[in-house]
């Protein structure tokens, strides 16, 4: 079994969730949910469920982008985006970042 390593010399210090998503996921190394496609591919919207995608420094970013197809309620599938903290730290620095409240 996997153990997690302890959240070592984390402080949340008032940073929004944005900040602490991205902390989170360097000290765990893990992905970012981004709840919807982040850019647009790779795209696996479609009437069929698609096999799950990973893609490396993808449209010139650094890091990891995964996408998955996710039955919608009006039928059909969409995709969801995820990344790692390499990616979301150079997504955050691009221009066609907009966060949505």
């Amino acid at each position: 079994a996997r153990t997690r390593p302890a959240l070592t010399g984390f402080r949340h210090g008032g940073a929004g969730p944005v900040q602490l998503s991205l902390a989170l996921a360097r000290q765990l190394d893990g992905i970012i949910d981004f709840h919807a496609m982040v850019l647009p591919d790779p795209s696996l919207d479609g009437d069929e469920a698609a096999e799950p995608v990973r893609v490396e420094n993808p449209d010139g970013l650094t890091g990891v982008l995964f996408a998955t197809s996710h039955l919608v309620e009006s039928g059909g599938y969409a995709t969801c985006h995820y990344g790692d903290a390499a990616f979301m730290e150079s997504w955050l620095k691009d221009a066609r970042f907009r966060m949505v409240k």
